[in-house]
C-alpha cells in the first residue's frame, strides 16, 4: 500500500491539512486522488478550493507558480517531484495522509509457490526492520508517516 498525501510550498504556511482552509489545492483530474482528497476535505470540513489539472506536470507547475498552495498525490510520486528541487527547501510533505492506495507486484498466474516466496520475503523485510533503510535510500529526507509505519507492521505478518 502507498499513502496519498499533500505536497506544499515551503512558504505557504500550510503545516497540516486544516491549514488549507481558504487555500487552493492542485490535483490531477479524474484520478482516485481527486476523489479521495475531496472526500477527506469534506469529511474534515476544510473549505479548500480543489483545482483539477489535466496532468501531474500542470498541477505541479501550479504549485511552483503559487497558483496553488498544495498538491495532492501518491507519496511516492510527490517525492519524485520534490527531487527536482536541489535545495530541499521549496517544498514539504505533510505528515498527514488522506488515503491508502493499493500498489502491488505483478506475478504470473498459476504459481502459488512463487507468490508465497515473494510474500514471505517481503514479510521478512518488514519484520527485520530492513524496510527503514530501504525507505531512507529512496525517499530521504522524508520519513514514513505513522500510517505507513502501521502498514509495515501489518505486512510483517506471515500468511
Amino acid at each position: 500500500l502507498q499513502t496519498g498525501t499533500l505536497l506544499v510550498r515551503g512558504d505557504s504556511g500550510v503545516k497540516k491539512a486544516s491549514d488549507l482552509a481558504g487555500k487552493k489545492l492542485a490535483v490531477v483530474a479524474g484520478t482516485t486522488t481527486e476523489r479521495r482528497v475531496t472526500e477527506a476535505l469534506s469529511n474534515a470540513k476544510i473549505a479548500a478550493e480543489v483545482l483539477p489539472f489535466k496532468n501531474r506536470d500542470e498541477a505541479f507547475r501550479a504549485l511552483e507558480d503559487n497558483k496553488a498552495q498544495a498538491l495532492a498525490g501518491d507519496k511516492i510520486v510527490l517525492v519524485g517531484l520534490v527531487a527536482r528541487d536541489s535545495s530541499n527547501t521549496r517544498f514539504a510533505l505533510l505528515d498527514e495522509d488522506f488515503s491508502l492506495e493499493p500498489y502491488a507486484f505483478a506475478l504470473r498466474r498459476g504459481d502459488p509457490d512463487f507468490r508465497l516466496a515473494v510474500n514471505r520475503g517481503l514479510a521478512n523485510i518488514y519484520r527485520s526492520g530492513n524496510i527503514a533503510p530501504i525507505f531512507d535510500r529512496w525517499f530521504a529526507p522524508f520519513k514514513p508517516s505513522e500510517v505507513l509505519i502501521a502498514i509495515y507492521g501489518l505486512n510483517s505478518m506471515e500468511e
